[in-house]
């Protein structure tokens, strides 16, 4: 304190000091001071002072070496190879010594992890939990033939009685492997670029209805992943709400990421595909899903009026035969299917291209579809059939044998170069790349900043669901043009070393490079 005094000048207050602890040991002492000290790390101790007694201090180590060990030096000379081997010899003795306490450890470790993969491969197979004990009794029984002659025999079997395979013990290892697979299927789906989720309702044996999950990621180095994600127990009703409910709830608990939803995959059955209250219905109402391009008010009446039309025999037999007479180039409408590979687009192209025998056949039936003959839901029609039959050339394009990735991107990116210029030629109310707007504008007016708009979306889904494709770019593009370098003083490089002697060769900023 007197030296901390004089080198700071502060004033130490004896009048208002406190005792924190009071002991009588030595070590009991030594061991509260050092806890005091770290607890307070403003204080004036020195450094050798902060070392708990338990801790050797240089000074000690140095007097029990020249105490008990003084020849220690005068046997083994300093730099010497007899001193190398001697403290080589000893450090070996600290590891055998030390190996008492860790062998243990690594044991029990040991055990832990074989007990672990044994309990997987219980579950996997689908055995009881009780097997285990058999599975550790057959090792035994086993170990001392197959083992006979063996050195370690002992040990072997010892290590086999210390697995840990009861009952209990398999239901906990269980429930472990179980917690750590969902952390990392949580982990995959934050990391992962996109996820398409598919939905199977069924019921078990207990007469209890469980919607399965399954899951499926594409992560940035193009790896796919299959795992099942959840089994939800539906203890009520599995009717389209229920199921939405149950699945929304889940969702928000393990904090889903949905705006990586790429598309929902389930079966056929009403509660699911339902058009008012369905599952799927559901989920494009809510805002949380994504949805690419806000056209569900066309595809709804397109979707009613189909089915108004086929579902009843006698009506798809009048709309037939009324199709029959005018002798155009269809002779039917096509039922739209959520499930089935380029439906949308199909399915908009026949409607479109039979509005006209559409309405005369709806207008004799005297049914009531007001949207048939409003201009603008026309012209959405029009547009979206547009839109939907470049995306099924896209994704033609995107499928099929023998397909690679330098062919898959210049699909794309010719793509997006495509929505760019379709853009700018809508801005201009240039309908060369809309047959289908074109015939339906005519010589009318109309007003392209909303399709400008959805076009704008289009390029920007496609930019964050491909940005993969921009990442790999260069090295694609280098095995697909070997021999292509962007710069044309390089070129002319290459040219000159292939053309001219060496003698010719020179160096500087025009065509010539250096030799590598």
């Amino acid at each position: 304190m007197a030296e901390h005094k004089f080198e700071t000048g502060h004033n130490i207050d004896f009048v208002n000091t406190t005792v924190l602890e009071k002991t009588t040991g030595y070590m009991d002492r030594k061991i509260k001071e050092a806890v005091e000290i770290k607890l307070h790390p403003n204080n004036f101790n020195r450094e050798e002072e902060r070392e708990t007694g338990s801790m050797p201090k240089k000074h000690n180590v140095e007097r029990h070496s020249k105490t008990n060990h003084s020849s220690f030096d005068a046997n083994y000379p300093f730099k010497s190879e007899l001193r190398k081997k001697k403290i080589k010899e000893l450090k070996s003795k600290l590891s055998g010594q030390q190996s008492i306490f860790t062998r243990p450890v690594v044991k029990c470790r040991c055990a832990t992890i074989a007990s672990l993969k044994i309990t997987h491969l219980l579950a996997k197979k689908k055995k009881p939990f009780q097997d285990g004990e058999l599975l550790k009794e057959a090792f035994l029984t086993g170990a001392g033939c197959l083992f006979e002659g063996f050195s370690n025999k002992r040990e072997i079997i010892m290590v086999i009685q210390d697995l840990q395979l009861s009952d209990n013990t398999v239901t906990r290892r269980i429930q472990v492997i179980s917690c750590d697979m969902q952390t990392q299927l949580k982990s995959d789906l934050e990391v992962c670029d996109w996820f398409s989720l598919q939905f199977d309702e069924s019921t078990d044996i207990s007469d209890t209805a469980q919607l399965a999950i399954m899951v499926r990621m594409v992560f940035s180095d193009f790896t796919v992943k299959e795992e099942l994600l959840k089994v939800l127990p539906m203890k009520r009703q599995t009717k389209g709400e229920h199921i939405y409910n149950t699945f929304k709830t889940y969702a928000m608990e393990i904090t889903l990421p949905l705006h990586k939803l790429s598309a929902i995959a389930t079966d056929v059955v009403p509660g699911m595909l339902g058009s008012v209250n369905g599952f799927i219905a559901l989920c494009k109402k809510d805002e949380s899903f994504p949805d690419l391009l806000p056209f569900g008010h066309v595809m709804n009446v397109v979707k009613k009026t189909i089915n108004s039309i086929r579902a009843a025999p006698l009506q798809h037999r009048l709309f037939k035969a009324l199709l029959g007479e005018f002798e155009g180039k269809h002779s039917d409408l096509i039922l739209y299917t959520e499930v089935r590979w380029l439906s949308k687009g199909k399915v908009l192209a026949r409607f479109l291209s039979l509005i006209e025998e559409i309405k005369d056949f709806l207008k004799s039936k005297n049914a009531d579809f007001n949207e048939l003959s409003d201009s603008c839901w026309l012209l959405d029609l029009a547009f979206l059939t547009d839109v939907a039959d470049k995306a099924n050339s896209l994704n033609l394009e995107l499928q099929g044998k023998e397909k690679h990735v330098a062919q898959m991107r210049g699909s794309v990116k010719s793509f997006k170069a495509k929505l760019v210029l379709w853009m700018s030629h809508m801005k201009m109310k240039s309908l060369v790349h809309f047959p289908s707007m074109k015939k339906m504008v005519g010589e009318s007016n109309f007003s392209p900043s909303p399709f400008v708009d959805h076009l704008q979306t289009l390029l920007e889904e496609f930019e964050k669901r491909f940005q993969q494709f921009t990442a790999i770019e260069p090295v694609v593009a280098f095995f697909c043009k070997s021999f292509y370098l962007p710069n044309r003083g390089y070129r002319n490089c290459c040219i000159y070393w292939k053309t001219h002697s060496s003698k010719d060769r020179r160096t500087g900023n025009g065509d010539f490079g250096p030799s590598k």
